[in-house]
């Protein structure tokens, strides 16, 4: 029987290769956490929306058939934030989204037109049940 070694190379059992240096545990670590870690999304919401929000501690249906749209940026949000107020007026409020990486797997990134550079996360209308909303 060889050391791992020197089997590394050689062996792989049930998916699982033999390695040296804890490098199993870290690839499973770096997996589990992508698909079972999640990832902070922000969320601008007019006075109606952060309301239903509040009352029902999700976020439910949306103007758009594919689902709703978030920022992966504060920054991002804020920017919006200040677009919305000029646009719309009235308050708009940032929350943010606690969005499992299994979700977020399923979603739509693509570009933002109300803000420069940015990037929009369509969240499908089936997974917006599994968000955690965060209100201030």
């Amino acid at each position: 029987m060889g050391t791992a070694r020197e089997l590394a190379p050689a062996t792989i059992t049930n998916g699982a290769g033999i390695l040296s240096g804890g490098s199993i545990i870290k690839n499973v670590g770096t997996f589990l956490s992508k698909k079972l870690g999640s990832k902070t999304l922000f969320r601008v919401v007019d006075g109606d929306e952060l309301a239903d929000i509040r009352k029902s501690g999700v976020f439910r249906g949306g103007t758009f058939d594919e689902g709703k749209q978030f920022v992966e940026s504060l920054t991002d949000a804020k920017n919006l934030q200040q677009a919305f107020k000029r646009f719309f007026g009235g308050t708009q409020t940032i929350v943010r989204a606690k969005v499992p990486n299994s979700v977020l797997n399923a979603s739509h990134r693509g570009p933002f037109a109300d803000i420069p550079n940015g990037i929009a996360v369509t969240i499908p209308r089936s997974q917006l049940d599994r968000l955690k909303p965060k209100v201030k």
